[in-house]
């Protein structure tokens, strides 16, 4: 069984192995609290939208088989995605270089992916009004030049990666949207994934090697640099833009680690402190040379 920390709004999961089998082939998610099937129900559609986001999406998502509910209980059946989670991996006794190797093609398939399903400006229109009515600020959304829409899968963080072979998979798509501002994967898996790499592996360590990586300070603030220059290029978003894309990005993120500690709240009456979105808002704003004019991403 696998048991995710972060409260009970969050699901667990049995591995399933078929008979003769020496590795799980199915995963059985299931809730922690009854009558919870919003994850459930937001995933059906993520995979729905994996599917028709095409082929480079697709290979990378386990197949969902099924749902069921018992008791109030819900749960969902899907295909494993075997080998290491990249969470573990990154913590093994393995050279720095070889954590890099192991990282860079998520990275490569993120550009990929926006290139693959980038849409008009026109596109994001509804997303635009979404940010406004979550309270993103308002002079950040209007002060976006014309910029394509992506797929975004909303959740990349190292946890949800599992690799194997040389290969990976891709797991919990319950937030997966389309026709989104580009960056935000990228920006989450380089911020997860690139501190485990740089020995920031403590939750008080997140938000300051957020700020150390973004200003060009931490070890690897050069990989996130050039992974933002790809993608930035790749899709031709203005470059006098880039600060002003990922401070929204960031406050959408807050917005969304608010609601969800709200909502955790609600359903648990367990008072919690702020998400590491919530918080990694904070530093990026508490940091004056961070903001709208960054740039340091230029290299």
């Amino acid at each position: 069984m696998i048991v995710t920390d972060g409260g009970a709004m969050r699901r667990n999961a049995f591995l399933l192995l078929s008979p003769g089998r020496r590795e799980p082939d199915r995963v059985l998610k299931f809730a922690r609290l009854r009558n919870h099937a919003g994850p459930f129900d937001r995933e059906k559609r993520g995979y729905e939208l994996a599917l028709a986001a095409g082929p480079g999406v697709v290979a990378r998502c386990p197949r969902p088989l099924g749902r069921v509910e018992l008791d109030g209980y819900h749960a969902a059946l899907e295909e494993a995605a075997t080998g290491t989670e990249l969470t573990r991996l990154l913590r093994f006794p393995i050279s720095r270089k070889e954590k890099l190797r192991a990282i860079e093609p998520v990275a490569s398939w993120l550009h990929a992916v926006a290139r693959e399903t980038a849409s008009s400006f026109e596109a994001l229109g509804p997303e635009l009004k979404h940010l406004k009515r979550i309270g993103c600020p308002e002079e950040l959304v209007d002060a976006l030049p014309p910029m394509p829409g992506v797929f975004r899968h909303n959740d990349l963080g190292e946890e949800n990666v599992v690799v194997k072979d040389g290969s990976f998979k891709i797991v919990d798509w319950e937030w997966a949207q389309r026709d989104c501002l580009p960056l935000a994967d990228l920006l989450l898996f380089a911020q997860n994934a690139l501190r485990i790499i740089d020995g920031a592996d403590t939750d008080e360590q997140r938000e300051p090697h957020f700020v150390d990586l973004m200003l060009g300070r931490a070890p690897s603030s050069e990989v996130a640099f050039r992974w933002i220059r790809e993608e930035v290029s790749a899709l031709g978003i203005p470059l006098e833009a880039v600060g002003t894309l990922v401070s929204l990005l960031l406050h959408e993120s807050g917005a969304r680690g608010s609601a969800k500690r709200a909502d955790a709240e609600r359903l648990t009456g367990i008072k919690l402190a702020p998400s590491f979105q919530e918080r990694t808002l904070a530093a990026w704003l508490a940091e004056p040379t961070l903001g709208r004019e960054w740039d340091r991403w230029r290299g």
